[in-house]
């Protein structure tokens, strides 16, 4: 029988849980991931706001790759919804997330300096 080993991998990215992990036939982790955050800053206000409405559609991010392979987040945005600015929705935006949504900082900044 064929011993399984098993690692953990600190992802480095804050305000997720991790749900599940596959890796696919070319060796790329899809790592399945849950928000926990439960506010954010109004897009058009700037007020906190944690009024939660609904999530985003799944969002696939790439991110820094393990043992040379690739790597991709799978998550569903909260959205939350402003009571100060006319009821104006906003989704949730981590830090750790470049401005097209794509791809995580560190991952950015990795190729940059490559």
């Amino acid at each position: 029988m064929k011993k399984r080993t098993t690692f953990k991998i600190d992802l480095g990215l804050s305000d997720i849980k991790v749900k599940n992990m596959v890796i696919n036939t070319h060796d790329e982790y899809h790592i399945y991931v849950s928000c926990t955050a439960t506010s954010t800053q109004c897009q058009n206000c700037n007020n906190v706001i944690s009024k939660s409405h609904g999530t985003c559609k799944e969002t696939i991010i790439e991110h820094l790759p393990i043992l040379d392979n690739k790597v991709f987040i799978h998550v569903k945005w909260p959205r939350f919804v402003c009571l100060f600015c006319d009821k104006a929705t906003t989704s949730f935006h981590p830090s750790w997330l470049n401005d097209t949504g794509e791809l995580t900082r560190p991952y950015e900044n990795f190729f940059l300096n490559f």
